[in-house]
């Protein structure tokens, strides 16, 4: 869905496609598995919409992205209190999964919420 007023135009808002090529995926780096020779992950969450559009001429050779990154360190929801708050559980959640992980696999303890 597109949700964000500060990218999108307010008439956009609400819909799941915007152009007639559409893609959306969310993918994280967090997984203490997956470290490729580094210490630990990142903890970042990644929200990306392609976009392509077949008119004005001279667009249909053009592809848009959007990309929206987030903290996902923090298990407690009310860390994510500045999203939408129709993803704040999802976004959570990847927190808690990122928690769980990073501390079975290094013997820590990651605080819950973020403190200011």
């Amino acid at each position: 869905m597109v949700r964000d007023p500060k990218i999108y135009n307010a008439v956009l808002l609400g819909q799941k496609r915007i152009s007639d090529g559409d893609s959306w995926v969310r993918y994280w780096e967090g997984n203490p598995v997956n470290l490729g020779g580094r210490e630990h992950p990142m903890g970042v969450m990644i929200e990306q919409r392609s976009m392509s559009w077949n008119f004005p001429a001279g667009n249909e050779d053009i592809l848009y992205f959007v990309f929206t990154m987030y903290n996902v360190t923090a298990r407690d929801a009310s860390a994510y209190a500045g999203l939408d708050p129709s993803i704040q559980a999802e976004v959570a959640a990847v927190g808690a999964q990122f928690q769980d992980l990073n501390e079975t696999k290094f013997g820590i303890t990651i605080p819950t919420a973020v403190t200011r």
